[in-house]
């Protein structure tokens, strides 16, 4: 107490200057809260600098205030009237002591508080806390560790951002705005403007390709020469195959016929009839069949010899 006492006495002994009827109302209301101050009534003594500080805004009567709501418990009402003062700029030999008390208030706040302090150009755009409009001094204690701020004024592009700012810790945010770009100019033709027409002047003809009449008659140009189609059938390569597959069968069929032939003596049939009756009638039915296979290749290659040879 007794520190407070000692700042609340230092700032009674300043008083304000008196300059009109609003001034010496003000300056009465000043040493009426001073009077009540030294005599401790301090809601006496806060409504009578409150009233002088709402008819000239002195940093006196604000900073007697800040002294007393501190020593009342009431912080946050201390740090507002605190911020008042050093705005009103005491004088170079009393703002040490101005400052140093509202850095002490403070401090002591910071312990459940951030403090945030904002400037934004231009200056007169218009600031949204968490909401809410918030004018300068744009300085705040808040109670929490976020806050949403919106920032924009006509013919710039606002800004909206999240500000984090621990309790417990001072944080300071600049913010400039930057103007709208210009709109584009429209790109459209004018409307008198019409699209101009490809079209030939009525009085060109078309020019016939004639020949002059001096000019004489070239000779017919003959076409070019190609070598006449070969006669004769398909190539002739196809014969020989034929002619060699079906000769192969032949031979083959002839081969087996003739085994046929061995398994039907006395003496094959002596040793197992049965199995020697199938394998005659086996080999006796795929010879019969090469046969014909071969016979009809033996055909078709004397027919594709035939047509090689045709005219």
């Amino acid at each position: 107490m007794g520190r407070a006492r000692t700042l609340l006495l230092v700032a009674l002994a300043t008083t304000t200057a008196s300059a009109g009827p609003a001034a010496d109302e003000a300056e009465r209301l000043f040493q009426e809260g001073n009077r009540a101050a030294r005599r401790q009534r301090w809601p006496q003594a806060l409504a009578a600098w409150q009233a002088s500080e709402a008819l000239v805004p002195a940093w006196q009567p604000a900073f007697n205030q800040a002294t007393v709501l501190v020593f009342t418990g009431q912080p946050l009402a201390a740090w507002a009237a605190c911020g008042r003062a050093l705005e009103r700029e005491p004088p170079a030999d009393r703002r040490a002591q101005v400052e140093a008390e509202c850095g002490a208030i403070e401090a002591k706040l910071l312990a459940s508080y951030a403090a945030i302090a904002l400037e934004v150009a231009p200056a007169d755009a218009v600031v949204r806390l968490d909401g809410a409009p918030w004018l300068p001094p744009r300085r705040a204690l808040v109670a929490r560790d976020a806050s949403e701020l919106v920032v924009e004024r006509p013919g710039f592009l606002p800004q909206t951002l999240t500000w984090r700012h621990p309790i417990g810790q001072r944080s300071r945010q600049a913010i400039a705005l930057v103007p709208e770009p210009p709109a584009a100019p429209p790109s459209a033709a004018p409307p008198s403007a019409a699209p101009v027409a490809a079209v030939a002047p009525p009085s060109a003809a078309p020019v016939a390709a004639v020949a002059p009449p001096s000019a004489a008659p070239r000779p017919p140009v003959a076409a070019a020469v190609t070598a006449p189609p070969i006669a004769g059938g398909p190539d002739p390569a196809w014969k020989w195959v034929a002619w060699g597959s079906g000769a192969a069968l032949v031979g083959a069929s002839a081969l087996l016929l003739a085994d046929a032939d061995e398994l039907r003596t006395p003496r094959v049939f002596r040793v197992e009839s049965a199995d020697a009756e199938a394998a005659w009638s086996s080999r006796r039915d795929t010879g019969l069949a090469l046969a014909a296979g071969g016979g009809l290749a033996l055909v078709v290659g004397a027919a594709l010899w035939w047509l090689e040879d045709a005219p």
